[in-house]
């Protein structure tokens, strides 16, 4: 008898346990939401993080114009508050800020120039080691979390300017390097047409690309998408380019391309400061080499065709199909030699 009246007061105290959890737990989910934390303005947000870098900004010029809120440019700072990195200030040739100006720490080909050369062959990027955008003062800060004994190269880009490149840039543990001024100019326009050879008839789909004539130069800059873009112009249906903000200075190719058609290139124009350069171009009938690859019992996995002209220019790059058959277009008349690489 008392061992079941003790049972029984037991089960009552935990009957009214249970009951008084449920209670919290619906109170819990059924009350009011917790409170979020409301943001800061960018004024006070900006104070802050400038209190907590490592890093810290160069102090603000007289010549920084003043904006409405709308009108500011927040910055990126990739790892502002690690204990080395690069940082300066993005400018126009009069000495004005520029912001939103896209910035990159890069590896430089001078750590392995033949190595950059080969990736650069078969279009293996050249990934930034850090990037940032410049704010409404022109200042940009990029840090590096791991220190690096390799030479950097700095690529800054801005809408309106030519790519400018900085190298080679030695960091070392526990030091940013302050650039100062990096100076954008407007740079050239490099603008013609692009024709079928023997008529006047504008060649159709027709691609005009920019390259340096230095490989090297191009080695990091050119796998930047913002690069990339700026240098690559469609042929309008009137035959007409134009590639906007070319470099002012060095050597430089200009490519045509088109299908059904063999390339053009133009080698060796000296830019030497012009403000405008034309460059025209007739495609003659274009070549092909096609066959098929035996994958001798296997699975024929990725699988990269590549042909080399004779002649000092970039290789042709060739598609496979799921069946193994392949093509390589726009080939000139003469000799070439064809590379076929196989995973395994």
């Amino acid at each position: 008898m008392r061992r079941s009246k003790a049972l029984l007061i037991a089960a009552t105290l935990l009957c009214a346990a249970l009951a008084t959890m449920w209670a919290l737990w619906s109170r819990g989910k059924d009350g009011p939401p917790i409170a979020q934390p409301q943001p800061t303005t960018t004024e006070s947000t900006s104070a802050e993080n400038n209190t907590a870098r490592t890093g810290p900004e160069p102090e603000q010029t007289e010549r920084q114009p003043a904006a409405s809120p709308r009108e500011r440019v927040e910055p990126i700072r990739a790892e502002s508050n690690a204990a080395q990195g690069v940082r300066g200030r993005i400018v126009d040739e009069s000495g004005a800020p520029i912001a939103g100006a896209k910035v990159a720490l890069l590896d430089s080909a001078s750590n392995d120039p033949l190595g950059k050369f080969l990736a650069q062959a078969q279009q293996i990027p050249n990934l930034a080691l850090s990037a940032a955008q410049s704010d409404l003062a022109g200042t940009f800060l990029l840090g590096l979390v791991t220190p690096t004994e390799r030479k950097l190269q700095l690529c800054a880009v801005a809408d309106g300017y030519a790519a400018e490149v900085h190298g080679d840039l030695a960091v070392a543990a526990a030091q940013w390097v302050d650039l100062g001024d990096i100076a954008l100019s407007r740079g050239c326009v490099i603008s013609g047409r692009v024709t079928v050879a023997g008529t006047d008839l504008p060649a159709p789909q027709a691609i005009v690309t920019l390259a340096s004539g230095n490989p090297f130069v191009d080695a990091g800059p050119a796998h930047m998408d913002d690069v990339r873009a700026r240098r690559t112009a469609a042929v309008g249906s009137d035959g007409r380019y134009e590639i906007r903000n070319a470099p002012q200075k060095g050597l430089f190719r200009v490519i045509a391309e088109a299908p059904g058609f063999g390339r053009q290139l133009r080698d060796e124009i000296e830019l030497d400061g012009r403000t405008s350069v034309v460059v025209d171009f007739a495609l003659p009938r274009g070549l092909s080499i096609e066959g098929r690859l035996e994958p001798a019992g296997r699975p024929l996995g990725a699988v990269q065709i590549t042909v080399y002209p004779k002649a000092a220019e970039p290789p042709f790059r060739g598609t496979v199909g799921s069946d193994g058959s392949f093509a390589v277009n726009g080939l000139r008349e003469g000799p070439h030699l064809v590379q076929v690489a196989a995973e395994g």
